[in-house]
C-alpha cells in the first residue's frame, strides 16, 4: 500500500514479477487503477515495459476491468515505431483477451500472432499459438495476410508453430479466396 500511495511503480512492478500474485489481495488495493493510469499518462521516468509486465502478470490471474479500458493504449504500443514495446504490449493484450475478447479486434492481432509464433521467445510462441488456435475463426480476419506473415517469419518447426499452422489450415478449409501455393507451403510446416 505504501508503494502504491507513493507511486513507486518500478519497485511494485519488480515485486510483481517475482511473486505469486494473490488476486483477492490485488483487488483490495488501487494497484490496477494506478498501473492503468500510469500507462495512459506516462511521465519521462515511467518504465512502460515494467508496467506492461505487471499488467501481464496480473491479467493472467484475475479479471481487471481497468486493463480493458487501456486496450487502445496497449494497441498503440503494439503498433508503435519503438519495437521494444511490441512484445510486451502483445502479451498484455493476449492476457486481457482471456476475459475481454469482445473488446479485441482479432483482425489486427492475428497477423501479429502469426509473426510472434515464430519468434525466439518461448513465451511469445506459446501465447501466439494459443491466440491463433482460439481466435483464427473470428470475423474479419484476412487469412491470406495471416498466412503470408506466418510464412515470411517462419524459422523452425516446433510444437507451437505446428499448432498455429494446423489451426490456420483448418480455418482455410473450404475457402476459395485462399492462395493455394501459400496454403501448400503452410502444410509443409505442420
Amino acid at each position: 500500500s505504501y508503494l502504491i500511495a507513493n507511486h513507486q511503480m518500478k519497485q511494485i512492478c519488480s515485486v510483481l514479477k517475482n511473486i505469486e500474485i494473490n488476486p483477492s489481495h490485488i483487488k483490495k488495493t488501487s494497484l490496477c487503477q494506478t498501473i492503468a493510469k500510469e500507462l495512459k499518462q506516462p511521465t519521462p521516468d515511467t518504465d512502460i515495459i515494467l508496467l506492461m509486465a505487471a499488467i501481464f502478470s496480473i491479467s493472467n490471474v484475475t479479471v481487471v476491468d481497468e486493463f480493458v479500458q487501456i486496450l487502445p493504449t496497449l494497441l498503440g504500443y503494439l503498433f508503435n515505431n519503438d519495437k521494444s514495446f511490441r512484445m510486451p504490449a502483445f502479451l498484455c493484450i493476449a492476457s486481457i483477451s482471456r476475459y475481454a475478447s469482445s473488446f479485441i479486434d482479432f483482425s489486427q492481432l492475428m497477423p501479429v500472432a502469426a509473426f510472434f509464433v515464430n519468434s525466439d521467445s518461448l513465451l511469445m510462441r506459446e501465447v501466439s499459438s494459443k491466440m491463433i488456435q482460439e481466435h483464427i475463426n473470428e470475423q474479419g480476419i484476412d487469412l491470406n495476410k495471416v498466412i503470408n506473415v506466418f510464412i515470411d517469419s517462419f524459422h523452425d518447426v516446433d510444437n507451437y508453430t505446428s499448432i498455429a499452422s494446423k489451426s490456420i489450415q483448418a480455418a482455410s478449409r473450404g475457402r476459395n479466396d485462399i492462395d493455394k501455393s501459400n496454403l501448400w507451403k503452410l502444410s509443409q510446416i505442420s
